[in-house]
C-alpha cells in the first residue's frame, strides 16, 4: 500500500512537472551566438522573459518591468518614486517591509524607468537569483494600496522630496532628467511639496492593468540561466487570477511638448552655480539622431569646444567648466549641457551658448571641430548604456544584444554624417524652443526675477550682437585641421589576455593597475596624487583642482595650440576631482584612439612651464572653484563632525576657505611641487590587451624624477560625545560619526563585516522608521557616518537608540547564520563595486594609493571568509564603547507655504516669509548647538 501511494504521488508529480515545462516555449535565439545574443522564453500566460548571459561576471542582474499606459507615462518618474516607496518601504506593524525580506535573500532591490515601463532592478548572486525573483512576484502581487502602507510611503515621499535641499544637486539631478525624459515639464517637477501621483484606488486600478500577465516583461543579464528560471517563473504565475473587468483608468494626461522653458532654483544651494540647458532630441530609432548626437558634441563637448572657445575668447575671460551627458528612452532623448559659472556672469554665458547654436546652424564651424564631435559623440553613444535600467532597457525595446559590434556600428554612422545633416539638424534641435533652462544661482537673499518672457526677450535682443561679432571674430581664425593618426584596431581577446587585474609598473615611475573588459569599446583612465586636503591651507582652499585646471590649459604645442584641443579631438573627456585624502584626474575616451589619447594625456600632465597668460587665466578661476564641493546642510554637518572628531583645526574639519591669496604663481608653484613631482597612482579600465599603454606611458615619464608623498597620518581623536537634551520643532539633518580603523587592510574589510552585520541591516532602518539612515560605504577610510533626515521627535528617539543599540552588541552572542549572510552580503556589496565602470576605475585607483591587496578577488575574499567571531567582537569593544562618537546636526529650512486662496482674511499666512536656514556651530564636547 506504502509503495501504491508514493507510485500516485510521483505520477502527480510528474504530471504537474509537465504542465509546468509545457508553459516555456524552447529558447529562441535573438542577435548573435551565445552567450552574447539574447535568448527569448515565451511562457504560455504571456509573460516575455529576455536573457542576454554574461558569464564573465560575478553577479546576475534582473528587471521585473512593468508597462505603463501611453496616458501615463508622464507620470512615469513621479510613479516610479512612489511605487518604490510603497512597494519596497512600507509594512504592516511588527512585520519586515519587501526591502528587508529581500535582503534577507541576499538581493539589492532599486526602482527607475525608463518612461514606458517601471523597472525593479534586482541584483545578487548568481545562485540567490531565481529565488529572489520568484519571491518579489510575490510581492507585486500584494494588495498595497491602502493603509497603513499608503501613510507610511507618503511619509518617505515627503521625505526624499527634501533630498536636493538636503544633500546638494547631484542628488537631484539624475531624478530630474528622467522626468524629462518621461514628457514631463520641467516647471512642474521642481514643486513645492510631493504630492501623491494617484489617489489609492487609482493607484489600484493602474496596478492591475500594469500586473497583466501578458504585458509583463522579465529582463536578466549577467551570469544567470534563462531557462531554469523561465521555468520557476511560469510555476509562480500559473496561479495568478485572470481579471474579470478592467478597471477604469483615471489621472493619466499625456506628455507635453517639446517646448522652451526657463526656471530659477535659488533655493537651493549648489557650489560652483551653474546654468543647465535641456536640449530636447529625437527617438533613438530616428535617422536623426546621429546628426543631433554630433551637432550637440560640436556646441560643447569639452572646454575647447564652440561654447568654451565663446567663453574663453572674450575679452573679459569667464571662468567656467563644461559638463555633458546623453540621455534617451524608447521616445525620447536629451542632452545636458551644464556650465559652471558665477552668476555675475549668467547672461553672458547664456548668450555665448546661444550663439554657438546660431553658428552650428550656419554651418560656422572649424574642420577640427567636426573630428572632435564625431569622437565626442562616439564617447556618447558607447557610454549611454552602462547602467542596470537603460541596459535592460535597450534589450527590451530594441529586442537586439548590448554587444560591442553594436556599439561599433556608431563610429560608421558618425563618419556618415555630412556637414548639410548636421545644419538641418541643428536648425531643428538646437534652437530655443527645444531647451529648457535651468538656473541654479546658489542660495540668493532675492531672486534674479526671470521668467520665460522675459529671458527670451533678452536673448533675442542680445543675441544679434552677439553673432555678428562672432562670425567677425571667426574670418581671422585660420580653418587648420589637427592631424589626427590612424584608428588602432580593437585588441582581441589573444594569449596576451589577461582575465583579471593586474598590478605593473614603470621604472622609477608610478604603479599601474591595469583591468581588461572587452564589452564596451571604451577606456576609462584615473590618475590620483595622495594628499587632497592634507596639502591645503585655509587661503589655498581649492588649489588642487585650480592646479590640475591650469595644467589642461597651460599646455601647448609648438605651434601654440593647446594640447587639450588634441586630446578632446581624439574623444578624450577630462574630469577634475579633489577629496580629503586625494586629488585626481579622470580620463574617458573612445578605444580606438587609446595609445594616442594615453600619450597625449600623459604629455599634458608631465609638460611644465606655463606661460604668464596661463597663470593670469587661472587666477580667473579662482572665485568659481576655491570651495571643495556642494555647500548643502548634510556637507556642511558633516564638516563640523570631522571638526569635532579629529580636532579643530584639521585639514578634513576644517571648513572651505576664500582661497583669496591664491594667484597665479601660487597655482603654478603648488602643481610643480606636489604633482608633477609626486608618484601618481593609475588605474586603467576598458577595451584594452594587457601592457600595451605601459610604453606610451613611459615615454613622457621616464624622465620625470618622482618621489613619495610624505604626508601626516590622519587619525581620529574619538572625543566623548553628547546628545541634545532639547531641540526646536522642525525637520533636521544629522550626522552621526562612529570611531573605526583608518589604516590596515584586515581591519578595513572586518569593518565591511560590521557594517553589513550590525548597521547596514535592513533591520536598524526598520527599527527607526522616522530617520533616514545612510551608511557610507568602503570608498574611503577613517570614522564611520551615519547620516539621518527626521524632525526633531525623531532625531531626538532615534540617536539615543542608534547609540544604545551599538554600546549593547559587545555583550551580544554572534549569529553564526547572520555572520555568514553578512559576508556573503559584503561579497556581493565588493561585486557591486565592479558594475559600473567609474567606480570600478576609481576603486583600483584606491587600491594602489592604499597599497591594499583589495584589487585581488581572492585576497578581499580571504579576509572575508577567514574572519572569526572573537575578532569581531574585538572591534566592537574598540570601537563601539557608546562613548567616544560626534554628533551634530542642523535645522532644515521650513517648506514653503501653499499657494493662499483669494479668499483668506488679511493678517493670515499670506505674505510670510520662509524661516531662514540654521547655521552650525561645532563646540568643543562634540556637540553642535542650532542658532537663528
Amino acid at each position: 500500500m506504502f509503495s501504491y501511494h508514493r507510485l500516485i504521488i510521483s505520477l502527480l508529480l510528474f504530471s504537474l512537472v509537465g504542465t509546468i515545462l509545457a508553459q516555456v516555449s524552447p529558447p529562441t535565439l535573438i542577435g548573435g551566438e551565445k552567450p552574447v545574443g539574447i535568448l527569448r522564453y515565451d511562457l504560455s500566460n504571456g509573460i516575455l522573459v529576455l536573457a542576454q548571459p554574461r558569464f564573465s561576471l560575478s553577479y546576475a542582474r534582473a528587471s521585473v518591468c512593468l508597462p505603463l499606459p501611453e496616458s501615463f507615462r508622464s507620470h512615469s518618474a513621479a510613479l516610479s518614486s512612489w511605487l518604490e516607496h510603497l512597494y519596497l518601504d512600507s509594512a504592516e506593524e511588527n512585520r519586515e517591509t519587501p526591502r528587508q525580506i529581500m535582503a534577507t535573500l541576499d538581493c539589492q532591490v532599486s526602482v527607475e524607468t525608463d518612461g514606458d515601463y517601471v523597472f525593479f532592478n534586482l541584483l545578487c548572486l548568481s545562485e540567490d537569483l531565481p529565488r529572489a525573483i520568484t519571491t518579489f512576484l510575490d510581492i507585486l502581487k500584494e494588495d498595497r494600496s491602502r493603509e497603513p502602507f499608503w501613510g507610511q510611503a507618503l511619509a518617505r515621499l515627503r521625505l526624499a522630496h527634501r533630498e536636493p535641499e538636503v544633500f546638494g544637486w547631484d542628488n537631484a539631478a539624475p531624478a530630474i532628467t528622467a522626468a524629462l525624459l518621461s514628457g514631463r515639464r520641467l516647471a512642474d517637477i521642481i514643486g513645492p511639496a510631493p504630492a501623491t501621483p494617484l489617489e489609492p484606488d487609482a493607484l489600484a486600478a493602474l496596478l492591475t492593468r500594469m500586473l497583466l500577465p501578458d504585458g509583463l516583461r522579465i529582463l536578466l543579464s549577467g551570469r544567470c540561466e534563462g531557462e531554469e528560471i523561465s521555468r520557476q517563473i511560469a510555476e509562480k504565475t500559473a496561479q495568478w487570477k485572470k481579471v474579470e473587468a478592467m478597471p477604469a483608468l483615471t489621472g493619466g494626461r499625456p506628455g507635453a511638448p517639446a517646448a522652451f522653458e526657463f526656471v530659477e532654483w535659488s533655493t537651493l544651494a549648489t557650489t560652483p552655480p551653474r546654468i543647465i540647458f535641456y536640449i530636447k532630441g529625437p527617438r533613438p530609432d530616428s535617422a536623426e539622431l546621429a546628426p543631433f548626437l554630433m551637432s550637440c558634441s560640436l556646441l560643447a563637448d569639452g572646454m575647447t569646444s564652440l561654447v568654451g572657445r565663446r567663453l574663453m575668447s572674450r575679452q573679459k575671460r569667464i571662468p567656467f567648466w563644461l559638463d555633458t551627458r546623453f540621455h534617451t528612452n524608447a521616445r525620447r532623448s536629451v542632452f545636458v549641457l551644464e556650465v559652471h559659472v558665477p552668476p555675475e556672469h549668467f547672461d553672458e554665458t547664456e548668450v555665448q551658448v546661444l550663439t554657438a547654436m546660431e553658428l552650428i546652424q550656419r554651418g560656422r564651424w572649424l574642420e577640427v571641430d567636426l573630428d572632435r564631435a564625431r569622437n565626442q559623440a562616439f564617447v556618447h553613444a558607447a557610454g549611454w548604456g552602462q547602467s542596470l535600467t537603460a541596459f535592460h532597457s535597450r534589450i527590451l525595446h530594441t529586442r537586439q544584444p548590448v554587444q560591442k559590434s553594436y556599439l561599433e556600428e556608431w563610429q560608421q554612422l558618425f563618419s556618415a554624417v555630412k556637414r548639410q545633416q548636421l545644419q538641418t539638424a541643428a536648425r531643428k534641435y538646437l534652437t530655443l524652443d527645444r531647451c529648457a533652462v535651468l538656473e541654479l544661482p546658489g542660495k540668493l537673499e532675492k531672486p534674479r526675477g526671470f521668467d520665460a518672457a522675459s529671458f527670451r526677450d533678452t536673448m533675442n535682443a542680445l543675441l544679434p550682437i552677439s553673432v555678428r561679432t562672432a562670425l567677425e571674430e571667426m574670418k581671422d581664425v585660420p580653418d587648420v585641421p589637427l592631424p589626427l593618426p590612424e584608428r588602432e584596431p580593437s585588441p582581441l581577446w589573444g594569449a596576451d589576455f589577461v582575465p583579471k587585474v593586474v598590478r605593473s609598473g614603470i621604472l622609477r615611475g608610478p604603479r599601474v593597475m591595469l583591468s581588461e573588459t572587452h564589452d564596451v569599446p571604451l577606456v576609462w583612465m584615473e590618475v590620483l596624487y595622495p594628499g587632497g586636503r592634507l596639502i591645503e591651507t585655509e587661503d589655498t582652499a581649492g588649489v588642487n583642482r585650480l592646479a590640475l585646471l591650469q595644467r589642461l590649459l597651460a599646455c601647448r604645442d609648438p605651434q601654440g595650440r593647446l594640447l587639450l584641443e588634441k586630446l578632446e579631438a581624439l574623444g578624450g573627456r577630462v574630469r577634475i576631482f579633489a577629496d580629503n585624502e586625494y586629488s585626481g584626474i579622470s580620463l574617458l575616451a573612445p578605444n580606438y584612439f587609446r595609445q594616442a589619447v594615453t600619450g597625449q594625456f600623459f604629455t599634458i600632465l608631465h609638460r611644465h612651464r606655463p606661460e604668464k597668460e596661463d597663470l593670469a587665466r587661472a587666477e580667473t578661476w579662482r572665485d568659481l572653484w576655491s570651495r571643495p564641493g556642494e555647500d548643502s546642510p548634510a556637507q556642511r554637518v558633516l564638516t563640523a563632525t570631522n571638526a569635532v572628531f579629529y580636532g579643530l583645526g584639521n585639514a578634513f574639519g576644517r571648513p572651505a576657505g576664500a582661497g583669496d591669496k591664491l594667484d597665479g604663481e601660487t597655482i603654478a608653484y603648488h602643481y610643480s611641487r606636489h604633482f608633477y613631482r609626486m608618484l601618481p597612482h593609475v588605474a586603467i579600465l576598458g577595451d584594452i590587451q594587457g601592457t600595451e599603454l605601459l610604453p606610451v606611458m613611459s615615454e613622457f615619464v621616464s624622465g620625470s624624477i618622482f618621489t613619495q608623498a610624505d604626508l601626516p597620518l590622519l587619525r581620529p581623536i574619538f572625543p566623548p560625545g553628547k546628545v541634545f537634551e532639547d531641540i526646536e520643532p522642525g525637520m533636521y539633518v544629522a550626522d552621526l560619526a562612529l570611531p573605526g580603523p583608518y589604516a590596515g587592510d584586515k581591519d578595513l574589510v572586518r569593518m565591511e563585516i560590521l557594517r553589513w552585520l550590525y548597521l547596514n541591516q535592513p533591520e536598524i532602518r526598520g527599527a527607526f522608521p522616522a530617520a533616514w539612515i545612510d551608511v557610507v560605504p568602503l570608498l574611503s577610510r577613517g570614522a564611520i557616518h551615519l547620516r539621518f533626515l527626521a524632525d526633531e521627535t525623531g532625531l531626538t528617539n532615534t540617536v539615543p537608540q542608534v547609540l544604545k543599540y551599538l554600546k549593547d552588541l559587545a555583550g551580544q552572542p554572534i549569529n553564526s547564520w547572520s555572520l555568514a549572510t553578512s559576508i556573503k552580503r559584503a561579497q556581493l556589496d565588493y561585486a557591486v563595486r565592479k558594475t559600473d565602470p567609474w567606480t570600478h576605475c576609481h576603486w583600483l585607483a584606491l587600491n594602489s594609493l592604499w597599497n591594499s591587496p583589495f584589487w585581488q578577488d581572492s585576497a578581499y575574499n580571504e579576509i572575508l571568509t577567514s574572519i572569526r567571531k572573537d575578532q569581531i567582537r574585538d572591534m566592537l569593544l574598540r570601537y563601539f564603547d557608546g562613548a567616544s562618537y560626534s554628533l551634530t546636526y542642523e535645522r532644515l529650512a521650513d517648506p514653503a507655504p501653499p499657494p493662499v486662496e483669494e479668499e483668506m482674511a488679511p493678517g493670515d499666512a499670506k505674505g510670510q516669509d520662509t524661516p531662514d536656514r540654521e547655521a552650525v556651530r561645532p563646540s568643543n564636547t562634540g556637540h553642535v548647538a542650532v542658532t537663528s
